[in-house]
Formats: C-alpha cells, structure tokens, sequence
C-alpha cells in the first residue's frame, strides 16, 4: 500500500467509527501545510504536539508520518539542516523495526535522510545516497512518487558533481513521472531550470523556471517563488535580455517586501551572481556574505565551503585582498567526508583563476 492508499484507508476508518481525536490529528496534518512556511514555528509545535497524540494512541504509522512532515518543516520553513539530519538519523532508525513493516511512510523517511545527507554533505555521502536508491528502487519499484523523487535526486546529485548531460536527462525523466502532482512538478521544474542554468542553456531554463514559480505560488511555497524570480532575473542578464533582467528583478524586490520572507541562501546566491555578471562585484560580495551567513546558521557544510570559496574568487576578480577567506575555504572542509573534490576549486582560484565554479 502506498502513503495515499493508507491515508485513503486511515480516514475512512476513522470516519466510520466516529472517532474525532484520530480524525482531527489527520486534519491537523493536512493544515499544517497551509503556515507551515510562514509560521514555522507554530507548524514545528503542532506536528511535535501530534506526533507524541499519535504515539499515545497507539499510532505509530502516523507518528512516522509526522516526522517526514517535521522533516520537511525544518529544512522549508525553519531553514535548520542540523535538526533536520537529527530527526531523519533517529526516524531512520524507528523505521526499521518490525512494527513498520507494512507503513508506508517508512521508505519516505529513507528519501528524507537522502534529503538531509544533500543538504549536509552530497560529495561526502554520495555512496549513502546512491545506496538508498538502489534499495528504494529495488524495494518500492511500483511507487511512482517514490521512484520519481529518486529519480529526481539522481539528478540533482549529478548536476552537483558536473555531470550536467546525465542530470538533465535525469530530470527530464523525473518529469514524466510527476502526473500533474502541483508539488512534484513544483519540484522537478526547480531542478530542471538549475541544471539548464548550469548548462548554459538559458531559454529552456526560464521555460522551467517559470513553470515552477507558477507551481510554487499556486501551493503557497513562497520562498520558491521567490528563488525562481530571482533565477529568471539572472537567466534573462545570462542571455542578453537586460530590460527583461531588470523586470524580473524589479518583481522580485516587490514580492520579497510583500511576502516579508528571509530568502533562501541559495536565492542570495543566486543574487550574487546576477550582479556579478552585471560587472558590479561590491554588490555580488554582500550577498554572497549574506548567502555565507545564513548557510553556516542552517549548518549546510557543503554550502558553507562553496560560499567562501566563492567569496575568495570574487575578491580576487575585484583585486582585493582574499587570502583570510581562502584560509576559511580549507578551514570548512574539515568537517566534510571528502575534501578533495573542494580542494581543487580552493587551489583554482588560488591559482588565480576567477572564473565562477559550475
């Protein structure tokens, strides 16, 4: 049975017997979607205050499905990757006693420990996470969500280690997968558009760009939203299209002070780079600065050393001073698994090459 299947047979068993405190946590796992990224806060309390409802009922199936939704919670809305890769070890754990054998929240907890492992340390546990797909694969092959999310991640884990032809045909495939689901489509757009991005194929990666914008502000995921403005932004300045650049940034701008959210550091990023292509590096500088704190708040550590490596090659084009933020480049990598793959970009633009990293 998959998760639809069960929440489907959960909620007509329920109904059937009347039974309102069941009912109501079922419904509260259903709301909480709806704030949980503008009051993150109150969504982390009220899926705990659940999860510990349904393990005193006897729930335990449910309680695992709330810890994928708390999962989801600190990495979205909270932006917490430590908290979020504690829940994930501990759910993992949980999940593998005989009393989940037949829940089938149990294999999404493994693709939230993917999940976890990306935004901790991809390179260092690319053997972990490509041993999860072959299980998931091997064990779940008639899921198509699950599939696709698996397929998905292959995907992005290529386009991080530069193996950019196999990420888009990857991503494309994922895309079949998605059957008009707002939130997998959503999803699979936001990697197509950045592995296009990473290509250099600039048109098909505002095509997808936008269609996860559209995805993202019809299913309230406005940081998505936002991230998208600022990639079509910085899309548009790639490819030569400066009034239309400008346009998007102007949008952006509106809809940061309207939705009065902290962007993602991945969309500071994403705002580094477009005023570095505009030739305007003090500005590229500060929000890389901004990109670099926020990720050493949320304790992305692959984040981390991408950000100071950055850092130093854009004060080296600006022929300023970056020996201190190379010395915090090699400082990070002590705490990823393997430092090799960063060492070479830190030695790249040691060298003297600014060029920006793929």
């Amino acid at each position: 049975m998959d998760l639809l299947a069960w929440f489907e047979d959960y909620l007509q068993r329920v109904e059937r017997e009347g039974d309102q405190q069941r009912l109501q946590l079922f419904n509260t796992l259903r709301e909480t979607f709806s704030y949980a990224e503008q009051d993150p806060q109150r969504a982390l309390q009220v899926l705990q205050h659940s999860k510990q409802a349904a393990l005193d009922l006897g729930e335990d199936c449910l309680a695992l499905v709330f810890d994928t939704a708390l999962c989801e919670v600190y990495l979205m809305g909270l932006m917490d990757v430590r908290a979020m890769l504690a829940l994930a070890t501990h759910a993992t754990v949980e999940a593998r006693k005989a009393i989940y054998d037949h829940c089938p929240a149990r294999q999404y907890i493994y693709t939230r420990m993917v999940n976890a492992f990306f935004y901790t340390d991809p390179v260092g546990y690319a053997d972990e996470i490509l041993e999860t797909f072959a299980f998931v694969e091997r064990e779940y092959a008639q899921e198509r969500t699950l599939i696709q999310e698996v397929l998905l991640r292959r995907a992005l884990l290529n386009a991080i280690l530069g193996q950019l032809d196999t990420a888009r045909d990857q991503a494309l495939q994922a895309l079949a997968y998605t059957e008009n689901d707002p939130d997998l489509e959503r999803d699979t757009c936001l990697v197509i558009a950045d592995v296009m991005r990473r290509r250099g194929d600039y048109q098909e990666g505002l095509v997808y760009s936008q269609l996860c914008a559209d995805h993202a502000r019809a299913t309230q995921m406005y940081r998505t939203y936002l991230e998208q403005l600022a990639l079509q932004a910085l899309l548009y300045r790639l490819s030569g299209a400066e009034s239309e650049a400008q346009t998007q940034w102007g949008l952006f701008t509106v809809f940061v002070k309207l939705l009065q959210l902290d962007p993602y550091f991945t969309t500071l990023a994403i705002l580094s780079e477009y005023y570095e292509v505009g030739g305007e590096l003090d500005r590229a500088l500060d929000y890389n600065r901004q990109a670099l704190a926020q990720a050493e708040k949320s304790g992305c550590y692959y984040a981390i050393t991408e950000l100071w490596i950055d850092q130093a090659r854009l004060l080296g084009k600006a022929d300023m001073p970056n020996r201190e933020e190379l010395n915090a480049a090699r400082a990070s990598l002590a705490v990823l698994r393997k430092p090799a793959f960063y060492q070479v970009k830190i030695e790249r633009v040691e060298s003297g090459d600014y060029r920006r990293l793929i």
